[in-house]
């Protein structure tokens, strides 16, 4: 009894009872994951900032393009010094009628240039004794299309009276003349047009749409004299959007830089009403080819003062010029084109009107129309049905989201209560904690209080030491049991991993 006694000593003054406190948090991840799926920064979020960011994309088809879409075809003759046969001054200066040709095309001008259009003003104004108007100038000099024109073949076949259904067109080089409404049988027939010109004149032609005006400064193509223009064009419709459809076109009677369009809207009138506006608020003038606005016409020196930036004769860039693309357009891209010599004899090659004649040939590229259609690349119908299925949804709330909304909305409000009456209880009676101090995140503390036997003589180093001194094969039990004994007071934390499917376990010194 004796012996025991002294041994109930011994263990007495080796072990002291330690109480200890192991604390388990319990994290609120349903709420993070419910509310990332239902709210905007959701899947849900997304799905409506895609919706609001009105995204579109084209499709692509094509039909077989028939003889009734074939071009319109604008040819040009520009310069020379017929013109001016009425005013005999100008007439024998080649070098100012030059100037003046370059005016016309949009050529590049220098400051010679620039001398010999104020030149040529003060000769007119000196002849005419008034302001001199290029428009009608231009309109009392126009070459006739018989004149212009000497023969158009379709295929194998001459087109009698060619001239019948062409009209004249106001471009931005002068005027011109129209070739539209084909009698073609079928679009593989290639058209050749055999135009007349002298030695001192040019030759410019564009294919476009019956319904709109030939821009011939930047589209146009020249021809020397005597030589073979053999195009090549691939046709192409393009359909886009309105305004109010997620798209940014026109159409209709829309009004832009002050103009408003009667009957259709056409990117290259706008581009010139821009244009014209330019000139109007740089010299208080208007081109000569501006048909809209009723302002003085601009004489040659300001043509070239108001139509380039500087004497160094570049283009003048307006950035003002912001014109929506039409809504329905048909786009004729050129695919080839070459410049061949005219294939005739030696005996015709000596004349003169085979010197005089330029030829145009044109065919199409292909048989098949590509249709470039613009669309909606989400509707509010599948906006719905998008949200719906994310949200366990068809067509409307059913029972059972119901039912999960209300779960979660109950869990919510009872979680809050249930952990304010956690920690005024628990916490605050029972372990003297001070609630003050609370966690960003919404959680729960579980607080298991236990008793342990701590031997203080079990270790004579550090933790570590004797953790290296553990082997393979106990290495993790060895380690939590002496991470118990050791540590007289502390805290063990649990958190469950959802995304990781396991238990996390963190000790505090307390």
């Amino acid at each position: 009894m004796e012996e025991r006694s002294s041994e109930d000593d011994d263990t007495s003054t080796s072990f002291d009872d330690v109480t200890q406190r192991i604390v388990l948090h319990v994290y609120d991840d349903e709420s993070r994951e419910f509310t990332s799926l239902t709210t905007y920064h959701g899947m849900n979020g997304l799905m409506l900032l895609l919706y609001r960011s009105h995204p579109t994309f084209t499709k692509t088809t094509d039909r077989l393009f028939t003889s009734e879409l074939f071009p319109a075809v604008t040819i040009c003759r520009v310069g020379g010094a017929e013109q001016w046969k009425l005013y005999q001054e100008i007439w024998s200066r080649p070098d100012i009628r030059s100037s003046f040709d370059l005016m016309i095309l949009g050529a590049p001008m220098d400051a010679k240039d620039e001398l010999n259009l104020r030149l040529i003003d003060a000769i007119l104004l000196n002849t005419t004794k008034s302001d001199f108007i290029l428009k009608k100038f231009l309109q009392h000099s126009r070459v006739p299309c018989e004149e212009l024109v000497q023969s158009v073949h379709i295929g194998s076949r001459q087109v009698k009276n060619h001239c019948k259904d062409t009209r004249w067109s106001l471009t931005d080089i002068g005027y011109c003349t129209t070739f539209s409404q084909w009698s073609i049988s079928s679009p593989v027939h290639t058209i050749r047009i055999d135009v007349v010109s002298r030695s001192d004149e040019r030759i410019v032609f564009r294919m476009h749409s019956e319904d709109s005006v030939a821009s011939m400064r930047t589209d146009g193509l020249f021809v020397r004299r005597g030589k073979t223009a053999r195009l090549s064009v691939e046709a192409r419709k393009k359909l886009f959007l309105r305004s109010d459809e997620w798209g940014n076109c026109n159409e209709g009677s829309p009004t832009a830089h002050n103009h408003t369009y009667s009957l259709r809207y056409s990117r290259t009138n706008c581009e010139r009403n821009c244009i014209a506006e330019e000139f109007l608020r740089q010299c208080g003038c208007v081109p000569f080819y501006d048909d809209t606005h009723h302002a003085r016409e601009c004489s040659f020196e300001e043509h070239f003062r108001c139509g380039h930036s500087d004497g160094t004769g570049s283009d003048r860039s307006i950035p003002k010029c912001t014109c929506q693309v039409d809504c329905e357009s048909m786009d004729f891209t050129r695919a080839k084109l070459s410049y061949l010599n005219n294939n005739q004899s030696k005996s015709e090659r000596s004349t003169i009107a085979y010197r005089n004649r330029t030829t145009i040939e044109i065919s199409m590229h292909s048989r098949r129309l590509q249709i470039d259609q613009q669309s909606r690349r989400i509707k509010a119908v599948d906006l719905l049905s998008y949200v719906a299925g994310s949200m366990g949804l068809f067509l409307g709330m059913s029972c059972v989201t119901l039912l999960e909304i209300f779960i979660y909305l109950f869990k919510t409000v009872w979680g809050v209560f249930n952990n304010q009456r956690h920690k005024s209880y628990y916490l605050e009676n029972l372990l003297g904690d001070d609630s003050s101090e609370s966690d960003s995140v919404s959680h729960e503390e579980i607080v298991i209080t236990t008793k342990t036997k701590v031997d203080d003589n079990a270790f004579d180093g550090t933790l570590d030491d004797h953790l290296n001194e553990t082997t393979d094969g106990c290495e993790n039990s060895l380690r939590f049991k002496l991470s118990i004994t050791r540590m007289k007071s502390a805290d063990l934390h649990m958190h469950f991993n959802d995304r990781l499917g396991r238990w996390n376990f963190d000790f505090e010194m307390i």
